[in-house]
């Protein structure tokens, strides 16, 4: 069951503060010796097991009792009406019940505030139950502590409510009050006990959590700048080395009768591999131009007179051009044609 924190902040205060008010002490004094008596005790011990499984919580129903009835066994804990008639007091409409005993057992267990379901069995907790069980109007109305706890006590303010639900804010309550109750009961029966109450352990403080490093910001994948253009200077220096080629395996076609050797494709180049981190950007492949077959050469024919002596003259003027001789590139014997695009290749 929910605790009202109010409440309990009220009860804790006045219970570490409030002493038995000396002109009442006798009093007082005299009313714990009537509730500690073993035959009532024996009583609310059997109350108290019934309620709550055990007979430890006993001076709950005396106090209660008191209170109520000024502890007359003939009317019933909940509201001071005869046990034996229908009540007329709130709670209103309850009984008639056979015995105080069950009479007591229903109050506890079936009218509000429904003590039977309690688990604030601290001083100040219990102190709050006994509040309830009366009815908060005091602190909820009036601003001002309930006599029905703080009665005889230091504590005690003028006003009271002398009937249900009719206040007068210039009597004082003359009962007893639970509080004063029980430090009286507890000074005459050591086996009164409550919990005691152990501070929560302080926690180590806990260092901050360290902050994980931070990465360094991906590095953005650059390719290599583009080479200047060499299209024209490329072209130029194949074609003329295409020329060279198919010209010398002619004439060696022509001087030894075998066929020019076969053009052998360049290998593949291997595709890159990227870093881990981070990754290379994927590049797409250029697309692979088809290679532009060469011409048929012309069946080669036996040797003639003659072809020596061409022989000659293209090797002549071809050799300097494998050789990178640049001089004879512009002998008289090479057409202007010819002197241009060996020039080009060259630039």
């Amino acid at each position: 069951m929910a605790i009202n924190a109010a409440l309990l902040a009220e009860t804790t205060r006045c219970w570490a503060k409030c002493e038995i008010l000396p002109s009442r002490l006798a009093e007082v004094t005299a009313v714990g010796k009537r509730l500690v008596a073993p035959q009532a005790k024996a009583v609310y011990q059997h109350i108290s097991q019934a309620v709550w499984n055990t007979p430890d919580r006993w001076w709950f129903v005396a106090i209660v009792h008191e209170r109520e009835a000024s502890q007359n066994f003939n009317c019933s804990i909940a509201q001071g009406d005869p046990w034996n008639e229908i009540s007329h007091n709130k709670p209103r409409g309850i009984g008639p019940f056979k015995d105080f005993i069950t009479a007591a057992i229903f109050a506890l267990t079936r009218c509000a505030p429904y003590p039977a379901k309690w688990t604030d069995w601290s001083i100040p907790g219990v102190l709050v139950l006994f509040i309830q069980y009366n009815g908060t109007g005091y602190e909820d109305y009036h601003h001002e502590v309930s006599p029905y706890d703080w009665g005889a006590t230091t504590m005690e303010e003028e006003g009271k409510y002398v009937a249900d639900s009719k206040w007068s804010a210039t009597v004082w309550d003359t009962q007893v009050g639970c509080a004063a109750m029980l430090k009286a009961m507890m000074a005459l029966d050591p086996s009164i006990q409550f919990p005691t109450v152990v501070a929560a352990p302080v926690a180590a403080p806990t260092a901050a959590p360290t902050a994980a490093p931070l990465l360094p910001p991906p590095v953005k994948a650059t390719l290599p700048a583009k080479p200047p253009s060499n299209t024209g200077k490329l072209a130029a220096a194949g074609i003329f080395g295409s020329i060279i080629f198919f010209g010398l395996g002619h004439l060696n076609a022509t001087l030894h009768n075998a066929p020019p050797p076969a053009i052998q494709s360049a290998p593949a180049a291997q595709a890159g591999t990227g870093g881990s981190v981070p990754p290379v950007p994927t590049i797409a492949p250029a697309p692979i131009v088809a290679p532009i077959e060469a011409p048929p050469l012309p069946t080669p024919r036996p040797a003639q007179a003659g072809d020596e002596a061409t022989a000659c003259a293209v090797i002549r003027y071809l050799a300097p051009m494998v050789s990178d001789n640049q001089k004879r590139l512009f002998s008289k014997d090479l057409t202007s044609a010819q002197r241009t695009a060996a020039a080009r290749c060259f630039e």
